[in-house]
């Protein structure tokens, strides 16, 4: 009874406040602050539990099928058909968790400047993940890359070891706005694929020594100066080696054999795959 009683004034005093215009108008606005705060936050959360991440890298290294295999690690077909022209979306995930990849064409083709100046500048990404092959990009037919017709295959490498100097500085540029226009830091993943068609050792010391902000070399030195220049604290970079596919890789008749098999690919993207959820900050 008493309950029922105490019931009654609660709800009595209720309807009473209610007819007071100006609880009536502060209980209105208070809910549509808590709405727009709740609506303000839903993307963000959403962002960080399905990022979007860049893809970049010289045309030839592989982003398409490492990404593939990434995204669907049990398809028998792979994207091996000439390079893209526009922005390849593909998307992963991993429970309540997952990632949005944007590849952007790589050489000079129409859908690289619109994509670059979308993802990093129009609707920033998340992060980025640079591809580098050391040498090893597979040169298209519609893709030209400055190397003479003679060559062989260190002659080749080599060239094709400039051009990733020559994409990347390019890329850094938009880095270096994507980093400036966040409020969080950003990071950068160099992934260093085809790494199957080397000796373990050369493999960690290209790692180490050509394409880590630490090494010696011209990409070296242009992925400080990207630090430098946006802040070492805004800017988190590492590299690591990754391959999608095991097989040989052949240039006018010379053929560098394969070192990899089906189950060191599976591990080291598992590894590949982990490194991106630590750097999105989906596992700590």
């Amino acid at each position: 009874m008493v309950a029922a009683q105490a019931g009654r004034f609660v709800v009595a005093g209720a309807k009473a406040a209610w007819k007071n215009p100006l609880v009536r108008t502060a209980v209105m606005t208070g809910g549509s602050k808590v709405v727009k705060l709740a609506s303000d936050r839903i993307p963000d959360v959403y962002r960080s539990r399905s990022p979007i991440i860049a893809v970049t890298g010289l045309a030839g290294t592989g982003k398409t099928v490492l990404i593939h295999r990434m995204c669907a690690p049990n398809s028998t077909d792979m994207p091996y058909e000439r390079g893209s022209l526009l922005v390849e979306k593909r998307s992963t995930r991993m429970g309540t968790y997952g990632m949005r990849f944007r590849i952007i064409p790589g050489g000079d083709v129409a859908g690289r400047a619109p994509g670059l100046r979308q993802h990093f500048h129009d609707d920033p990404v998340d992060g980025v993940l640079h591809v580098v092959a050391d040498g090893l990009a597979s040169l298209r037919p519609d893709d030209p890359s400055g190397v003479p017709i003679d060559a062989d295959l260190d002659t080749y490498r080599a060239r094709q070891r400039e051009n990733e100097v020559i994409d990347f500085r390019d890329t850094a540029v938009h880095i270096a706005s994507l980093v400036s226009a966040s409020t969080r830091p950003i990071w950068l993943l160099v992934a260093v694929t085809k790494t199957d068609l080397l000796h373990p050792d050369m493999a960690a010391d290209i790692v180490a020594n050509y394409y880590s902000a630490g090494g010696h070399s011209p990409f070296a030195d242009e992925l400080r100066l990207l630090r430098r220049k946006v802040g070492e604290g805004r800017l988190t970079t590492s590299t690591m080696p990754v391959y999608a596919v095991a097989e040989d890789f052949t240039y006018r008749g010379e053929t560098l054999p394969t070192r990899g098999t089906d189950g060191d690919r599976d591990a080291r993207l598992e590894e590949f795959r982990t490194r991106l959820r630590h750097l999105t900050g989906q596992i700590t």
